[in-house]
């Protein structure tokens, strides 16, 4: 999560909600993560209501905000 506290010092501030679970989330993040060797892995999510239906619904200042993180991210060098 350093990285998290790293593009939050940046000039313009993309806001985060960091969460940590106890099982699965529904991605391959938890498995690379155990047994991908010496692999960082980051599940970067949006919030998105009525999630798999056909009427999902989703921010666009969320998009924005997500793709300015993964940019930022690559930028860095931290991804």
């Amino acid at each position: 999560q350093a990285w998290a506290n790293d593009i939050d010092d940046k000039q313009e501030k993309i806001k985060i909600q960091p969460v940590v679970t106890g099982r699965p989330g529904g991605t391959n993040t938890d498995v690379l993560q155990l047994f991908g060797g010496d692999c960082e892995t980051a599940h970067i999510a949006l919030p998105i209501k009525n999630l798999h239906t056909a009427v999902e619904i989703c921010n666009w200042n969320d998009i924005d905000n997500t793709v300015k993180l993964v940019c930022e991210l690559i930028i860095s060098g931290k991804l």
